[in-house]
This record gives C-alpha cells, sequence and structure tokens, in this order.
C-alpha cells in the first residue's frame, strides 16, 4: 500500500538504494583524485586518439597494400639489397637473441650499472603515440584479413602472414609498454631479450622478404622502434663482475652495436627505395587541410587527411583530380590516393603538361 502511495517515487528510492554502493565506489575515486587523472589523460591523448580512428580505414589498408607491391617491383637493384641486408641481419638477431638468453644475468647486471630502465621510460614517453599507431594498423591489419583466412585440402585455417606480422607487431608493442613500467633490471632484461626475440621471429619467419611483408603490412615502424631500442643499451660492466662475465657483457654489446648498425642500414635501403619510386614523378604540396580520397570522386572513402604544406608526388591527372603519392601520417609509408585539384600546387605546373 506505501509503494502504491508513493507511485513512481518508491521506484526511484529503491533504485537509488540499490546503487548505493557503486555510487560510494565513484565518490572514493572522485575525492582520491583519480577520476580527473584520468579525465586530463583523456583530453591530452583525445586529439591523437581521433585522428587515428579516422585515418586507418579498409581502403586506407588496401592502398598502402597495392603502393608496398609497387615498390617491391620498382627497383630491382634496391629490392635485392634489401633482401641480403634481411637475410644478414636474421643470422645476426638470431644468434644475439640466444646469447641474451645464457647470459641474462650479465645483461640485468649491465642494465642495472647505468640504470637502464630510467632511460628507457624517457625515451618511451616519446614513443607514446607511435605506439598507438602501430597498434591501431596491427589490429586493423588482422581484421581485414580474417576475411582471406583460406582453407586447406584438410580443411584446417591456415592464417594469411600479414595477420601473422600483425600478431608480433602486437606483442612488440605490449613489450614496449610494459618496458616502461618496469621497476628492476631484472624485468627489464626479461623484456629487452623478449623484444630482440620478437624481432629475431618476424625476420626469420620472413627471411629475405622481411622488410617487404612488413611494408604491405603498413608495419615498416617496427623497423624504427627496434633501431630505437637497439641504440639505448649503451651498457657498462658492473663493478662486481668478473672476467667471464666482462668478456661475456663484451660480446653483447657488441652483438647489439651490430644489431644497430645493420637495421640502420636496412632503413636507409628502404627510404632509398621510397625515393626511387617517386624520383621521376613532378613534385608538389598540399594547400590546405585537405581528404584524400580511395577514388577521384567526393564521395570516394577518404583514405586520410594532410595538412597543408605536406610534399606529395603527383602520379597522374584526371579531370580535376589529382592521384598522388604521399607518406602516410599513421603508418609513416608511402601510399597513393586522389585529392581534388585545387588543394594541390605543383611546384613545376609544365610538368603536368
Amino acid at each position: 500500500m506505501l509503494k502504491r502511495a508513493l507511485g513512481p517515487a518508491s521506484v526511484l528510492q529503491e533504485q537509488m538504494d540499490a546503487r548505493k554502493s557503486p555510487l560510494k565506489q565513484f565518490a572514493e575515486l572522485q575525492n582520491s583524485g583519480v577520476l580527473s587523472a584520468v579525465e586530463q589523460a583523456r583530453k591530452l591523448h583525445a586529439d591523437q586518439f581521433q585522428s587515428i580512428n579516422q585515418l586507418m580505414a579498409p581502403n586506407q589498408f588496401s592502398a598502402i597494400r597495392e603502393t608496398a607491391l609497387a615498390l617491391s617491383k620498382q627497383n630491382d637493384s634496391l629490392t635485392n639489397q634489401l633482401k641480403l641486408l634481411a637475410q644478414s641481419f636474421d643470422t645476426g638477431i638470431l644468434a644475439t637473441a640466444k646469447a641474451m638468453q645464457e647470459q641474462k644475468g650479465v645483461l640485468s647486471a649491465a642494465m642495472a650499472a647505468t640504470q637502464w630502465q630510467s632511460q628507457w621510460k624517457i625515451l618511451a614517453e616519446q614513443f607514446s603515440p607511435n605506439v598507438s599507431a602501430i597498434r591501431t594498423i596491427a589490429e586493423r591489419a588482422m581484421f581485414l584479413d580474417v576475411a582471406m583466412l583460406r582453407a586447406t585440402a584438410n580443411n584446417h585455417i591456415q592464417t594469411v602472414s600479414t595477420q601473422w606480422v600483425a600478431e608480433q607487431a602486437i606483442e612488440a608493442q605490449n613489450i614496449v609498454e610494459a618496458l616502461a613500467q618496469a621497476e628492476t633490471a631484472d624485468e627489464s632484461a626479461r623484456l629487452f631479450i623478449a623484444f630482440v626475440s620478437i624481432i629475431s621471429a618476424i625476420f626469420s619467419h620472413f627471411k629475405e622478404n622481411t622488410v617487404e611483408e612488413l611494408r604491405s603490412a603498413g608495419l615498416v615502424s617496427v623497423l624504427v622502434f627496434a633501431l630505437a631500442i637497439m641504440a639505448l643499451p649503451q651498457l657498462q660492466p658492473e663493478a662486481s663482475m668478473s672476467e667471464d662475465e666482462r668478456a661475456a657483457y663484451s660480446e653483447l654489446q657488441s652483438s647489439v652495436d651490430a644489431l644497430h648498425d645493420d637495421l640502420g642500414k636496412i632503413l636507409e635501403a628502404e627510404n632509398a627505395l621510397d625515393e626511387s619510386f617517386i624520383s621521376d614523378l613532378p613534385r608538389g604540396e598540399i594547400l590546405r587541410r585537405a581528404s584524400i580520397r580511395h577514388k577521384p570522386e567526393r564521395t570516394g572513402q577518404r583514405l586520410a587527411i594532410l595538412d597543408g604544406g605536406v610534399p606529395i608526388a603527383i602520379v597522374e591527372k584526371e579531370g580535376r583530380w589529382f592521384r598522388i603519392v604521399y607518406r602516410d601520417p599513421l603508418a609513416n609509408q608511402l601510399t597513393q590516393g586522389w585529392v581534388y585539384g585545387t588543394l594541390v600546387v605543383p611546384l613545376n605546373e609544365s610538368e603536368l603538361d
């Protein structure tokens, strides 16, 4: 009778009573300042995550793949050079990963002596946007490749290589994030060895085609990560090391330095291949903020948004549209798309005639 008399107010009271515990927890979080910190972080990264979500469309992934295929066919000399470099790096990183596993204690001691964790935490903050980008690209690559899974004669599902490399890239990214949270030298050493092992697995899986496969997946940026991480541990022997441990440390440092140099050569060759791809094309730049489309029409799916002043190469003209080559703002790789002609400033008009 009381409930009837109170009507909706009674139902409301029951609902409020049921929510007392969650509301109390919420109030405690609010008073602790946690929610304020979360909101600040959300505002800080809102633009970044919004642009990441907008940029990686299915057709954009297809455009990256198509450009990667064209790059591989562009210059046989540079492509073969990349394959030889990848083979050499594959051999070196596999041996280094094994040596690190065997000398984990020596690596940990050297990391403690140089406060490696502190160095990495500073570097990790600068890497944060790139880490998010790698995860976005890899997850999108995996999602799109689900449709490309193929059954063998025995009806077993076999994943395509893009999905495999995307899985490895996500695992590498997880390790990069975990490194930033490591509290001890032992934990840092374990994670560093795990990261080297992931890169070794990628190269061992694809061998001389590693860079080509990474490019096809939009994940050449994984090599940039590897280069930066290989460059970081400029270690020094810990004072209490024995002669044998010092010798083992010296070998590890030499191996890491060699890997760093080899990765640098791979990325230099990759950049040379990019330059070769656009060397004979007219150049230009984007006049102001512009949408890059999958097709030469206003209803074409947006591939990217480029700011004014971004350099481009012009492949062809169709009506009022230009097909251009640009560096994708998320994958940081060359790709192609269409932009409306009034948004392009050719650097040499006569080359387009």
